[in-house]
């Protein structure tokens, strides 16, 4: 759960107000009228941002900031005031204590970008700490001009000898623009007393501050001729042929087991293993060294792949044996690509790299030849992974409702939610392609809220209208269900909207509870004990076995539409069908049968004695306007 928002205000009106503000897009609020009792609730819940008034009795705004302070230095403060002076104002900024100013009354919009900007501000904070500290390379924290804020022992050690350590471009002079808002690439800079040739990148930038490493650079490439780390330089030297090939090699986890087994090698890793590699001489090769646990090798020219897997044979072997005398397993990601005629090769590097990324992200133990289309892919899908991100926000998503048919009282009471997205890069986009993406990168959960929200919304209009709508059935992710503040989330939304747990029906797929037994057990029963009606959906496409769902806190079983499409054809599907739906009615559960599209197909399964359907036949998912007109 994301830390809360605290709220200090000695006007109880206002503090509501914002109170309400606040959680209508679904931040955690703590808040109270008496500076002195914000001081044992920011202890007690650690919020990453403070709001407060400024004139307030007993402790002003400044006041309680710079008692705020003291304990957590890292909390950003917003004070929002319509009463304060400049000399109040004048006093917080140069104390630096202060994020922002609003004034009141306040603009919404502001109010949530400054809040989002303030949480951004404090995860960067968190970010540049834990790189100080855990980082062995010279690191100085530096305003925008220059003026060093913080550094780590390793740069102090760098610049023990130079003169005006207190500002950053007084010790180095650079090669190019010295703009930090151009840091973008790696800048080379020379450390004027000393001479020493430095490699200067842009670590983490932070509203106010710029985190960068420095890497002193020597003359080692004499001793390691075929080994680079400027991309210009590999380049420059490589010797390109008709049958030269690059490889890309990753050491999978390697700052992970690094820390795991206390022998750190967080720099120049590639340039450490070919010193006590036993490559073939008779294989010329070239690398590049992209990071510590990464790099780019260059072959000149080979005659066959079977000469190219040799190669990796012997390189990985090499590096293997270098971390066993370290105590270190290692697992790699490989993929290499023959080069092409007039191919860029700056460009070739990039793209395999990236596609490096994607086979370490599968874990598989190949060498895997680089493929252009399906680099593509992967592309597409990160970049439609990012618009994700924004879709909630951006109101791209809408929701279709398909009725359901009860066949008991041939009436329709009841519907599945079907979630859309349409994206204006995009355009639209099935839920079978996004939400496997959503669920890879952790989307979902915030747009399963999202879909539970909407369908509140819906139940209340027709609950207006005074339609007899008696449940809602919403598809609930695997995702979801592991995420801890699920149960508590669902309840919180529809308690919002005044509707009761037994209107919904969580749908969750066959597959899922059959992989994650216990855990799945666990939350169900927590979800059925507040009220929720549990329906195992794509019954049918798994194990399809009866035997677990007795021991789940389940109400009901929908088959899937694969085990429906036959059985007006075939005998053995409809008896096959006749026995699940005995089996589970034996087990006291509703069947729902989906995928009904023909009239033949709806005959045989009220004759099954078949609770509900849904379907085509029954009605296409529809927009919420449009769904009135099946209800009867």
């Amino acid at each position: 759960m994301n830390a809360p928002i605290m709220l200090v205000d000695d006007e109880i009106d206002i503090l509501k107000s914002l109170k309400r503000t606040l959680r209508l897009q679904h931040y955690e609020v703590i808040y109270t009228d008496d500076p002195r009792q914000a001081l044992g609730l920011i202890q007690e819940h650690k919020p990453h941002v403070l709001i407060t008034d400024f004139r307030m009795p007993n402790m002003n705004g400044q006041e309680l900031i710079q008692e705020v302070k003291k304990h957590d230095p890292s909390i950003e403060c917003i004070v929002l005031s319509g009463q304060a002076d400049y000399d109040d104002m004048k006093s917080l900024i140069n104390a630096n204590n202060t994020f922002k100013f609003l004034s009141k009354p306040w603009n919404n919009e502001e109010l949530y970008t400054t809040i989002e900007a303030a949480l951004t501000n404090h995860h960067k904070n968190e970010l540049k700490t834990q790189i100080l500290r855990n980082n062995n390379a010279p690191l100085v924290e530096v305003n925008t001009i220059g003026n060093v804020i913080d550094c780590n022992y390793a740069y102090t050690e760098l610049v023990l000898n130079e003169v005006n350590k207190g500002n950053f471009f007084q010790l180095f002079n650079f090669e190019s623009d010295k703009c930090l808002d151009d840091f973008t690439d790696r800048r080379i800079a020379t450390l004027k007393s000393s001479g020493v040739l430095c490699q200067v990148e842009l670590k983490l930038k932070t509203e106010s501050s710029y985190l960068l490493i420095i890497k002193p650079l020597s003359s080692e490439q004499d001793k390691y001729p075929n080994f680079y780390q400027s991309k210009l330089g590999f380049l420059e030297h490589i010797n390109r042929t008709d049958n030269s090939v690059m490889i890309c090699l990753k050491i999978r986890d390697l700052l992970v087991k690094n820390i795991i087994s206390n022998t750190p090698i967080y720099s120049d890793t590639f340039k450490k293993i070919i010193d006590h590699a036993l490559l073939s001489e008779a294989t010329h090769f070239s690398m590049l060294e992209i990071s510590f646990d990464q790099a780019i090798f260059w072959l000149d020219s080979v005659q066959s792949e079977i000469e190219v897997h040799k190669f990796l044979d012997e390189l990985i072997n090499s590096i293997k044996q270098f971390f066993i005398r370290k105590n270190i397993q290692i697992k790699f990601s490989v993929s290499y690509t023959m080069i092409e005629p007039e191919q860029p090769l700056s460009e070739a590097i990039d793209s395999l790299v990236i596609y490096t990324q994607f086979v370490c992200e599968s874990r598989t133990d190949f060498y895997m030849r680089y493929s252009q289309s399906l680099l593509s892919e992967k592309l597409n899908e990160h970049k439609v992974s990012e618009a994700l991100f924004n879709a909630v926000d951006n109101d791209e998503f809408y929701l279709r409702f398909q009725p359901k048919l009860n066949l008991n009282e041939h009436s329709i009471n009841s519907c599945e939610v079907l979630i859309r997205w349409k994206n204006t890069q995009f355009g639209a986009n099935s839920p079978d392609y996004f939400i496997p993406l959503a669920e890879k990168d952790g989307q979902i959960v915030k747009i399963g809220t999202w879909v539970l929200e909407q369908a509140c919304i819906a139940l209340c209009e027709w609950q207006k209208e005074e339609l007899e709508i008696q449940k809602v059935a919403v598809n609930v992710s695997p995702y979801q269900l592991s995420d801890p503040c699920f149960v508590q989330t669902m309840y919180s939304i529809i308690e919002r909207y005044s509707l009761k747990p037994e209107q919904f029906e969580l749908e969750i797929t066959e597959n899922f509870v059959l992989e994650n037994l216990e855990q799945a057990k666990t939350k169900l029963l927590q979800l059925k004990e507040i009220g929720f009606s549990i329906a195992i959906d794509d019954f049918g496409t798994g194990y399809s076995s009866l035997g677990y769902i007795s021991k789940l806190p389940v109400d009901v079983i929908k088959i899937d539409k694969s085990l429906i499409e036959n059985i007006d054809s075939s005998k053995s599907a409809r008896d096959l069908v006749q026995n699940v739906i005995r089996l589970v009615h034996d087990l006291e559960l509703k069947v729902v049968a989906e995928g009904i599209e023909t009239v033949e197909q709806l005959e045989i399964l009220e004759q099954l004695k078949c609770d509900e359907v849904q379907g085509y036949l029954i009605g296409k998912p529809v927009l919420l306007e449009e769904f009135t007109h099946y209800v009867y």
